[in-house]
């Protein structure tokens, strides 16, 4: 009977990791298919009908399935265990403009320590040792313009490629009055910044800083370097100087972060990144369409750069169509409710997110991106709220995610439109609308929480 016993056990042993092998196997397969499926709607060279829209709008909800974690996201809220949490104390709203929680635009100046005294050669090291520090990861989370922009780059991001760090550089350069430039290479972007009569190479993204007798070396050595293949890429690209191109860098207008408070409201910073944009695998030529092919190594990649954080506000202090913005990009939404009381709400009392009315999509015939007008295909309309319960949750939520997640749209939404929440006040006076956004955590000062107003409460993760 014992053997018997034994023998059970290990087959069932058996049976559970053959169980596992399967599930993970057929997740794997699962998110393979809809990788090549956004791949195959983005090469299409036919302009998307009502029927490629439903297939869009499928995609979309098979991405949120699929692939972002909000029950996990949504566990650990209700655990507290966040890495930190701010919130405020008062029933009125409290702005806070550029906390040195995060690098805008004075921290940055301040952080990289220009003095007057410097020399043009001082000032472009300290420049490139600062964004050296704060740039964490050769891909971008996102295919964005916003990536062209030092503040949103490193407060939301901490990633890019060749193009968003050579540009940049050399913004921040000319910024401090250099004489900088991006250096197209054809197949490769680099910054150039000009003194003692030489452009001086920068490559803070593959090739790094090249010195001899401890000077930056100049355009000229670079190419000579390249000829003899002294760097582990792009030599062949160097070397080509007829496709060799200098460039001015972009004007930028220096954004501020916006870190405001609705009346009681909390801000929860995790450690961890859960949720992202629906539009990201399908950006044109994005890393995941050729480098990812699980769920898993796409959060392993990206968790030691980015993470998530998410504003808890009583819906009692919103009105019945909230309008809400933020400095960083919100991934998702959700309305808190009681448990068990999801599956009883009429669909007439549900609140409802608002679709924008156009969808951004790649013209292969052109080589550019264009508009599909709205009123033909996707006309601005309410999407309504999805009903998330789970046994790992102590509320239920409902899911108005959908007017954030958009397709084909370059880069994640800054503003949350919600209709009808008059009824959800009624019902459930203490409900919560929960909104996910983004934050680069590795450049995120918890210590200068001192620099918030005295109604912001702090608490770091117990």
């Amino acid at each position: 009977m014992k053997k018997r016993v034994k023998i059970n056990i290990a087959a069932l042993s058996i049976l559970a990791i053959g169980a596992g092998g399967y599930f993970a196997l057929q997740e794997d397969i699962l998110f393979s298919n809809l990788v090549y499926n956004c791949k195959q709607i983005i090469r299409s060279s036919n302009k998307p009908g009502p029927k490629v829209f439903k297939k869009l709008e499928k995609t979309r909800k098979d991405f949120l399935n699929k692939f972002n974690k909000p029950v996990e996201l949504l566990a650990k809220l209700e655990q507290g265990k966040h890495k930190h949490q701010f919130s405020n104390s008062t029933k009125e709203a409290v702005i806070v403009k550029n906390p040195d929680l995060f690098p805008h635009m004075d921290k940055i100046t301040k952080d990289i320590g220009i003095e007057t005294k410097d020399s043009d050669a001082v000032k472009a090291e300290k420049i490139y040792n600062y964004f050296k520090a704060h740039f964490k990861k050769k891909y971008p989370l996102y295919s964005s313009p916003e990536l062209h922009n030092p503040v949103t780059f490193f407060s939301t991001y901490g990633s890019g490629r060749c193009d968003d760090t050579a540009r940049n550089l050399a913004m921040l350069a000319k910024h401090y009055g250099l004489n900088s430039s991006v250096l197209s290479l054809n197949g490769h972007l680099v910054c150039s910044i000009a003194y003692d009569n030489e452009n001086r190479i920068f490559d803070p993204h593959t090739l790094g800083l090249t010195k001899e007798d401890g000077k930056v070396i100049g355009y000229k050595r670079f190419v000579e370097l390249a000829q003899q293949e002294h760097f582990e890429a792009f030599n062949q690209e160097i070397a080509s100087t007829e496709d060799n191109k200098f460039r001015p860098p972009e004007e930028f207008k220096i954004p501020g972060i916006n870190f405001s408070f609705v009346a009681e409201e909390n801000k929860s910073f995790f450690e961890d990144l859960y949720i992202v944009d629906a539009s990201t695998p399908l950006a044109e030529n994005h890393i995941i369409t050729r480098h990812f092919k699980k769920r898993s190594q796409f959060f392993d990649y990206y968790g030691d750069v980015v993470a998530n954080f998410t504003s808890e506000i009583p819906v009692k202090y919103l009105s019945n169509n909230a309008k809400l913005a933020s400095s960083f990009p919100i991934l998702a939404a959700y309305v808190q409710i009681p448990k068990g009381k999801a599956k009883k709400i009429a669909t007439n009392k549900l609140p409802y997110s608002v679709v924008e009315p156009n969808i951004i999509y790649k013209d292969p015939t052109q080589g550019a991106i264009r508009v599909l007008a709205a009123q033909k295909f996707n006309a601005s309309h309410l999407e309504p709220a999805e009903k998330l319960s789970s046994g790992k949750l102590t509320h239920d939520y409902l899911d108005i995610s959908a007017g954030l997640n958009r397709l084909f749209f370059p880069g994640p939404s800054r503003r949350v439109r919600v209709a009808n929440l008059e009824p959800i006040k009624i019902l459930y006076p203490e409900a919560k609308l929960i909104l996910v956004q983004l934050y680069a955590k590795n450049n995120v000062d918890f210590t200068a929480a001192s620099s918030l107003p005295e109604e912001i409460t702090r608490s770091p993760s117990s």
